[in-house]
């Protein structure tokens, strides 16, 4: 009995010592408080932040931890920004194993909890209104870090709606178009990605002009929430040794820091003083403005604004617990640029990344395309003829495949060292795809060192081989330029989709002919053999009739 009575005990403290592992009861609608006994909300400010942007009449909201401290639950509701104890009704989206949209106030799950307690350190929703809302909203959360430790009342910024949304999207429109005014007439500017300034359409725009204490910089720029632009100064267009001042939001603020790239690795310095730079976030439209010195100095280094000229290396990326993760855009001047001048500058392509895009391209499109199509219906052609000691068709073929291998090699190599070494961007898989294209490439040759002879009996399974890996690494080696076209760093349009969309019309248009062709030549061939045979066979009929004349012959 005392052991039963000490185990109910025991089940007892450990189901009230631990957190709701399925997320905020209904109870806690108004207050938004967790049903934690004993335990009292954090007087420190929170560690933890809630963004939010509007999308039509749908806003984004984020929970996040810039600190990169994980938390286990949250409750979180849409409230007005003028009495932040009435609740506004709305619909959350949510993730499976992650979150969960409950119903508070006869409304349909207008609030959100977690749906267990493993550690999050983000949480992405989307909320829409259930009615027309015509005031200035908030969202408004309780997170807690465990049972016991928890933060009430962590607010976003106010959210413009209903007719103010309006005037709100045209400021934004306004702002961003007042950022390229005088461009190139009393400061110069550059843009990302390429070709921006002059379409309007920057998603970051760096500008600089000549000021009486130095040069006055000024970075505008779309950020999502724990992103970043920055702009740093080098002596060549590529990432090492290069002074950096990073611009990024933290929560509803926005931090400007100076940072050193070491090689292809960021170290951040110092956050620059709060009264040495301007910085807001409006409208959706984050801004960072401070002035240089002319003569600037970096881990050891010396900058003279004044007297040289240095190349600008501009990029965006996401933040990684405080730190600047690998960027996901980037550009570099084509030239050194003259910082008292106004010359129109122009970012562009690195070179490395032309070598590798030109190579590729023409490797996989142009000389293995070639090369499966010799293969595959020229093996009948010249017949009785060779070149160097092969049958045509298989010179030509060897030839133009080892050309193209040469090409991916060198294109795979020259992005490598580019890079840096392996920088893989999750939310695109080009990168992966290349190498597995690249690898396949590579068996072929190997494995055709060792194919058996043609007439030896496993000599079919080389043949199948040969041509299911080859054929394998052609379609994946296309999938994954067709993938480049979205890699802001490739410089490539959209319209490069339907140039490619063409070439692989044109192949299989080019295969589909020459199948017909094929198709057709040995029906032809077919109905002279059987009109030989008929001949032949009329002839035999005719001398078994005319046995005198077989006799006189």
């Amino acid at each position: 009995m005392k052991i039963e009575l000490f185990a109910l005990t025991l089940l007892f403290c450990i189901l009230s010592c631990r957190g709701r592992p399925d997320g905020a009861p209904k109870s806690s609608c108004s207050t938004l408080l967790p049903v934690h006994r004993g335990n009292t909300p954090q007087r420190s400010s929170s560690p933890y932040t809630i963004t939010a942007e509007r999308s039509g009449n749908k806003i984004r909201v984020i929970i996040s931890s810039p600190s990169g401290e994980p938390f286990q639950g949250f409750i979180l509701q849409a409230r007005s920004a003028k009495d932040r104890q009435k609740t506004i009704d709305g619909k959350f989206t949510q993730q499976n194993d992650i979150s969960k949209a409950i119903d508070c106030f006869r409304g349909s799950q207008n609030t959100l909890t977690h749906s267990n307690t493993n550690g999050k350190r983000e949480i992405i929703t989307e909320w829409s209104p259930a009615d027309e809302v015509d005031e200035d909203i908030i969202f408004r959360a309780t997170v807690s870090e465990s049972f016991s430790v928890f933060w009430t009342e962590i607010d976003s910024s106010p959210i413009r709606m209903g007719n103010n949304a309006g005037s709100s999207s045209k400021r934004k429109k306004e702002d961003s178009h007042t950022m390229y005014d005088n461009c190139f007439v009393s400061k110069g500017c550059l843009g990302y990605p390429p070709g921006c300034v002059n379409r309007g359409d920057c998603e970051v725009l760096l500008s600089y002009a000549n000021d009486v204490d130095g040069i006055a910089f000024k970075m505008y720029g779309f950020l999502e929430p724990q992103t970043y632009m920055a702009m740093g100064l080098s002596t060549d267009s590529r990432m090492g040794d290069d002074a950096v001042t990073e611009c990024f939001r933290q929560g509803s603020s926005v931090i400007a820091r100076e940072s050193w790239n070491n090689g292809k690795s960021n170290a951040a310095n110092r956050e620059l003083p709060r009264e040495k730079y301007n910085a807001e976030f409006t409208n959706g439209l984050t801004s960072c403005s401070w002035t240089a010195k002319y003569i600037q100095e970096s881990y050891g280094r010396r900058f003279d604004l004044a007297n040289s000229t240095y190349y600008l290396l501009l990029a965006k990326g996401p933040m990684k617990n405080g730190k600047l993760s690998y960027h996901s855009g980037r550009l570099s001047t084509q030239e050194p640029v003259n910082f008292t001048g106004f010359d129109v500058v122009e970012g562009g392509v690195d070179a490395s990344i032309k070598i590798h895009g030109t190579f590729m391209i023409t490797a996989w499109v142009g000389f293995v395309s070639v090369g499966i199509l010799l293969a595959r219906h020229f093996k009948s052609a010249f017949e009785n003829r060779t070149l160097c000691g092969v049958k045509i068709w298989f010179a030509l073929h060897r030839s133009f495949m080892i050309v193209a291998l040469i090409f991916v090699v060198i294109a795979f190599i020259v992005i490598f060292v580019y890079k840096g070494g392996w920088n893989y961007e999750t939310r695109n898989p080009h990168a992966v795809l290349g190498c597995i294209a690249t690898a396949l490439g590579l068996f072929q040759p190997i494995m055709a060192a060792f194919r058996p002879a043609p007439d030896h009996p496993k000599r079919p399974i080389f043949n199948w081989l040969h041509w299911a890996v080859g054929n394998l690494a052609h379609i994946i080696a296309v999938i994954t330029i067709f993938f480049a076209v979205s890699l802001e760093s490739s410089g490539l349009k959209e319209s490069f989709y339907w140039v490619m969309s063409v070439v692989v019309i044109v192949y299989v248009v080019f295969h589909l002919l020459f199948h017909v062709h094929a198709w057709t030549s040995g029906k032809k061939k077919n109905s002279e053999v059987k009109m030989l045979e008929m001949n032949a066979g009329r002839g035999n009929n005719n001398m078994q009739n005319n046995p005198q004349e077989k006799n006189s012959s």
